[in-house]
C-alpha cells in the first residue's frame, strides 16, 4: 500500500505562493487539483533559494536573467502552474457567470466552470486587468480581464523569488525550504480552501504509477511539468548549464533541486585568454575582442571565488605566436646538415 508523508510541516513554518490566496480559491475548490499547487510551490521554492543563494553576488534583476531562472520562470508559465493561474482568475470573475450557475446542478456548475477555466487557460487574446463595471458585463471586457488576472498571478509567482524572496516563507529562511516543506505546504493550502487532507494525499498518488510515497508522486508530476521546457538525458538527468552565477555549496544546487534528485548544474570555466605580445597591433575591433573576454574571464572569475570555489585558468597565445614559436623551436636546414656533417 502506497504510503503518505507522516512529518508534517507547522503551520508556523510554512511556504506560501505569491498572490494565490485560500479564500479566493474557496469557492472554486473542486475544481482545484493538488498537483496545480503543488508544482508551483516548489518551482518558486527553488527561485527563493536561487535568489538567496546569489544575494551576495548579484543583484535580483541578474539573477532573473540567469538562464536556470529564465527556464524555471517558463515552467511557472506553463501546465499545472498555468491552470492555478486560471483557476485563480476564474474564482476572482465568478459575477459574470451568476445566472447561469443559478440554473445548473452542483455537478452541472463544475463542469461549466471547468470548461470556462479552460478557456481562460487556452484562448490566445489581450490580458489586461479591469476593474471597471466593463469587466463584469461585456463578454470580451470579462475574457480578457481574466486573461489578465491570470497574467498577473503567473507573473507574481515568477517575480516574487527572486525580488521578494523573504516573502515567500513564513517562519524560517528560504535556505531552509526543501521537498518536504514544499509538499505539505501545499497540503495545508489545499486544507485551507476546503479540502480534505487524506484526499490530497491518495489524488497524488493516484497520478503516478508505482509511486509509494507522496514525496515520489511529487517528484515525477514536477518533472514531468520541467520536461516540457528542459531536455533530459538517456538516465533522465536535466543538466542546467549556461549559468555564470555559481551557487555555495558542493554541488552547485539549491536544497530542493538536490532534493528532487534529477538535476545538475554545470559549474563555468574560465575561458581561454590570449596574451598579446608587443609585436600585434592592437586595432578597435581586437581591442573590443579582448575587453568582452575580460568581462567574461572576471565574471566566472569572481563568481567562482565567492562560492568558495578555485578558479582555474589559461593562457592561449596568439596565432602569431605560435607561429613565431613553431619558427624558433624547429632547427633550420643550415643548422641540421652542420650538426650532421659534425657528426660524421
Amino acid at each position: 500500500m502506497a504510503k503518505a508523508q507522516s512529518k508534517g510541516t507547522s503551520s508556523a513554518r510554512k511556504q506560501i505562493l505569491p498572490g494565490i490566496q485560500a479564500k479566493t480559491l474557496k469557492p472554486v475548490a473542486a475544481l482545484v487539483d493538488p498537483q496545480t499547487i503543488v508544482v508551483p510551490m516548489v518551482l518558486t521554492g527553488i527561485i527563493s533559494q536561487i535568489s538567496d543563494n546569489l544575494k551576495d553576488q548579484c543583484s535580483p534583476k541578474e539573477v532573473q536573467q540567469m538562464e536556470s531562472v529564465k527556464s524555471y520562470s517558463k515552467c511557472l508559465g506553463i501546465g499545472n502552474s498555468r491552470t492555478l493561474s486560471a483557476t485563480h482568475a476564474l474564482a476572482n470573475t465568478l459575477g459574470p457567470e451568476a445566472s447561469t450557475l443559478a440554473t445548473l446542478s452542483p455537478d452541472e456548475r463544475l463542469t461549466y466552470l471547468a470548461d470556462v477555466r479552460t478557456t481562460i487557460n487556452t484562448q490566445l487574446g489581450p490580458a489586461k486587468v479591469n476593474n471597471s463595471a466593463m469587466a463584469f458585463t461585456d463578454p470580451e471586457a470579462v475574457i480578457t480581464h481574466r486573461r489578465g488576472l491570470a497574467l498577473q498571478a503567473r507573473s507574481n509567482m515568477q517575480a516574487a523569488p527572486v525580488y521578494s524572496r523573504n516573502q515567500i516563507t513564513i517562519g524560517m529562511p528560504v535556505k531552509e525550504l526543501n521537498l518536504e516543506t514544499c509538499a505539505d505546504s501545499a497540503k495545508q493550502l489545499w486544507v485551507n480552501i476546503g479540502r480534505e487532507a487524506d484526499a490530497f494525499d491518495n489524488l497524488l498518488l493516484a497520478q503516478v504509477d508505482g509511486a509509494q510515497t507522496v514525496l515520489e508522486a511529487v517528484i515525477s508530476i514536477v518533472k514531468q511539468d520541467m520536461l516540457t521546457i528542459f531536455k533530459a538525458d538517456e538516465n533522465g538527468i536535466i543538466t542546467l548549464g549556461g549559468d555564470v552565477n555559481v551557487l555555495k555549496g558542493e554541488d552547485n544546487l539549491t536544497p530542493i533541486e538536490r532534493n528532487l534528485g534529477f538535476i545538475t548544474r554545470t559549474v563555468p570555466e574560465i575561458p581561454s585568454t590570449v596574451e598579446i605580445t608587443p609585436s600585434v597591433k592592437l586595432d578597435p575591433m581586437l581591442q573590443a575582442a579582448l575587453d568582452q573576454q575580460k568581462k567574461v574571464v572576471t565574471a566566472v572569475s569572481t563568481s567562482l571565488q565567492k562560492a568558495g570555489k578555485t578558479p582555474k585558468s589559461t593562457v592561449k597565445p596568439t596565432e602569431t605566436e605560435n607561429k613565431v614559436a613553431s619558427k624558433t623551436s624547429a632547427p633550420s636546414k643550415g643548422s641540421r646538415g652542420r650538426r650532421s656533417s659534425k657528426n660524421k
